[in-house]
């Protein structure tokens, strides 16, 4: 639905909040296709608090830049923002997972529009998480972009890698079940050995998450390293059973809380 929310609604006439939804709606049109200069133009025309209007999901203009890779137009919002770092930082509503614009970028790997967000927040960015406890660290993981999660660690050390999410899920479990051997591979150079044998609530290992998903390559990756060998022969809280029925469909029932995609385009 195309129902929105404005900052200012008391004392506004019903015409005006029609011509300002459809003003708001052009924008995030805008925003999702990547056209800087019509957003810079209705802006220019419908005053700056248009960039904190969100639709009913609580999707912003930035959210749609940002989860689209447009790198010029999350500029554009960000220099003409008169809180830029507020609407960087700004969630969508519960029913959408409660993402930031920078969980988006993470998520499609759009590594230059990560940065641009990163460097708005600060390293507080590091520490926004979504609905499910994700943070970019997780989205990163994700994406499957080795160049994104290269420049986060880069940026934020290890400390990016040790977050849990809600259900416990690190950065090394979302890759692990996404089955992304460079991924996997990138994380495990850089994460703490004794981190790498974390389990989920369900005490499922990375191992359980990777042989349950069917992804050969992971588990052989896990399997050869040194670090992760050992994974072979933990078991679950709950069952008491190896990664070895896991490989059979016997494992884990679901993921760690996947970051929202919906709504993302116009």
């Amino acid at each position: 639905m195309w129902t929105f929310v404005s900052p200012q609604v008391n004392g506004v006439s019903f015409e005006e909040q029609l011509k300002r939804q459809e003003a708001f709606k052009s924008l995030c049109r805008a925003a999702a296709k990547g056209d800087f200069e019509e957003v810079y133009t209705l802006v220019e025309q419908n005053g700056v608090d248009i960039l904190e209007c969100a639709d009913a999901e609580g999707f912003t203009a930035l959210h749609f830049a940002a989860a689209n890779g447009h790198r010029n137009t999350v500029r554009i919002i960000l220099q003409v923002s008169p809180d830029p770092a507020h609407l960087a930082r700004k969630q969508t509503e519960p029913q959408s997972r409660q993402v930031t614009p920078l969980h988006l970028a993470c998520l499609r790997g759009h590594t230059k529009c990560v940065a641009d967000l990163l460097q708005c927040v600060g390293r507080e960015a590091f520490q926004l998480m979504d609905a499910y406890g994700r943070t970019c660290g997780h989205c990163a993981a994700e994406s499957g972009s080795v160049a994104l999660m290269a420049s986060l660690i880069d940026l934020n050390d290890i400390r990016l890698l040790q977050t849990k999410t809600k259900r416990w899920w690190l950065p090394f479990h979302e890759a692990c079940y996404k089955g992304d051997a460079a991924m996997v591979d990138t994380i495990v150079k850089h994460t703490i050995p004794h981190l790498l044998e974390s389990t989920t609530d369900e005490g499922l290992s990375a191992l359980h998450l990777a042989a349950h998903a069917g992804h050969a390559a992971v588990v052989s990756l896990l399997l050869l390293d040194e670090a992760t060998a050992t994974l072979l022969h933990k078991s679950t809280v709950r069952e008491g059973q190896t990664a070895l029925p896991c490989g059979r469909g016997q494992g884990p029932q679901g993921g760690g809380g996947r970051a929202a995609t919906a709504r993302v385009s116009c």
